[in-house]
């Protein structure tokens, strides 16, 4: 199975080690870029932005894992999400409509325990929780 990991999730993971079984068991693991900037964001609020840093670079050279960026696949995949959710009148962070996206088009499970993706019922969602 191929997943995307929000970044609650991948904080979660480092933090209490809760999720090893269902990340180990993934053929891929899928990090938004999305993600990656809000996990810089982060660490530079914190007193641990170079180890932090390091440990998800060190993360993110694992064969398993891979970065993706937007792209016009992806994009196209965010409007018609935001679309759909305004035509629904709910509304969700802007980056996890990205992070959704790229899960989508990516044909991977998005592994997150934010509630609010159960406002996206087209994506195949593992919760992080379960």
């Amino acid at each position: 199975m191929e997943v995307v990991l929000d970044t609650y999730t991948y904080c979660e993971w480092l933090r209490s080690g809760l999720l090893n079984e269902k990340i180990s068991q993934a053929t891929k693991i899928i990090i938004p870029v999305i993600v990656i900037g809000e996990l810089f964001h982060g660490f530079h609020g914190g007193e641990r932005f170079q180890k932090n840093k390091g440990i998800l670079m060190d993360f993110l050279g694992e064969a398993a894992v891979g970065v993706v960026a937007p792209n016009l696949d992806i994009a196209d995949c965010f409007w018609v999400f935001m679309n759909y959710l305004k035509q629904r009148g709910t509304k969700i962070p802007t980056n996890d409509v990205w992070i959704a996206a790229t899960a989508h088009i990516s044909a991977a499970t998005l592994l997150s325990g934010d509630s609010h993706f159960d406002n996206l019922p087209q994506l195949k969602r593992m919760r992080s929780g379960d």
